[in-house]
């Protein structure tokens, strides 16, 4: 049974520690770059539908440098997590936690193959928000690349 459509406030905060640096210290809402950590922060504003047992949140991403924005699409059942990202470029992303999922980063120019090992989803659902949190290493070419954290915060 598929429910309305629901405006959200979209916050994502993503860390990126490559290889060789120290581990990510991801605090909520702090918004540097230390020990070579690249950090990325999202807001925007978006739309929220359930979809049988699903979450569908809809969005995107302005470029700060006038590129076309990122369409993005998060479905969240349960504990499992997809990220599908269109634009110039495009990539669907599985977070399942404890499991290795392949996914394939498509430019204009090449597509690299990816993994995506992760560690660890943490969900939290209320009335007022919704909070997925995912640990994950990502690997590229099978070369380990990063370790990295997301925060995504769905304001309902």
């Amino acid at each position: 049974m598929e429910s309305t459509i629901r405006n959200v406030e979209v916050f994502v905060r993503g860390v990126q520690t490559p290889v060789g640096s120290a581990s990510p210290d991801v605090k909520c809402g702090a918004e540097t770059d230390v020990s070579g950590q690249t950090v990325t922060v999202v807001k925007a504003v978006g739309s929220c539908r359930r979809v049988r047992e699903a979450l569908h949140f809809l969005y995107e991403e302005e470029s700060e440098d006038g590129s076309p924005a990122v369409k993005v699409h998060v479905v969240l059942r349960g504990r499992h997590v997809e990220v599908h990202r269109r634009g110039e470029a495009e990539v669907d992303f599985v977070f399942e936690e404890g499991f290795a999922a392949e996914a394939f980063y498509k430019t204009p120019y090449m597509t690299i193959p990816m993994t995506v090992r992760t560690q660890e989803v943490r969900v939290s659902e209320s009335d007022a928000e919704v909070r997925i949190t995912l640990v994950y290493e990502l690997f590229a070419d099978k070369e380990k690349t990063a370790d990295s954290v997301v925060e995504m915060r769905f304001c309902l």
